[in-house]
């Protein structure tokens, strides 16, 4: 009986979470497709006392839009969370968060609206929207502080307890970034994001291989 009542309660907290696909359509301010627009997803783990740690990322997956705009970004699971996880974090609210980048346009970031703490399957409440994106207007410093905005987002993503190679399932928002950052050290700004480059010894100390051959550096 004991068993029995044990094996329930761990289905209760033990379950596979998974993440919905998620559609969404780029356009400009006059309702234009826009191409080229990338687009990623971000699922975030949150616990503690009051919610406030952050412990890592579900899943991370990107799409880039097509000429007429439409922008897939895959979903994911079953997946099963870590015995670490179980009973003490739950997906953020607000969760997936997705980033919007097209260089020379302002960046987005769109919060799920279907706050359902603890829900093990996540869809997105502006998947099948259009979503407007608008030029950028200001100085390059005030465009390198736009673009900088993704580096709180993707922060879990880099240092991730749980998935520690999950960065490598963003190629091309890291790969856009490492240039922007080339043309904004050039303005003599500084480089935006998480800095994969600087703690190259970090992840292959972690078993997720060479950062600059992921970047495609020789």
């Amino acid at each position: 009986m004991i068993a029995a009542v044990s094996l329930l309660l761990l289905g209760l907290i033990w379950h596979p979470w998974w993440g919905r696909q998620i559609s969404l359509r780029a356009v400009d301010a006059d309702g234009r497709p826009l191409g080229g627009v990338i687009g990623v997803a971000t699922w975030v783990m949150t616990g503690g006392l009051e919610g406030g740690n952050t412990y890592g990322v579900l899943a991370a997956r990107e799409g880039v839009s097509d000429l007429d705009g439409k922008l897939a970004i895959p979903g994911w699971g079953p997946t099963f969370p870590t015995w670490r996880q179980v009973g003490r974090s739950r997906l953020r609210s607000g969760q997936p968060r997705v980033i919007l980048l097209r260089p020379g346009y302002e960046v987005r970031v769109l919060y799920n609206r279907d706050l359902i703490p603890g829900t093990p399957v996540r869809g997105f409440s502006e998947s099948g929207e259009e979503i407007v994106l608008r030029p950028f207007t200001g100085t390059p410093a005030e465009y390198r502080n736009e673009v900088d905005r993704i580096t709180g987002e993707l922060y879990p993503v880099v240092f991730n307890a749980h998935r520690p190679c999950a960065w490598r399932d963003l190629r091309v928002i890291w790969t856009t970034l490492e240039k922007l950052s080339g043309v904004f050290q050039s303005q003599g700004l500084l480089a935006v994001g998480p800095s994969l480059r600087s703690n190259e010894s970090l992840m292959k100390e972690r078993g997720c291989g060479s950062v600059a051959e992921f970047l495609g550096e020789q």
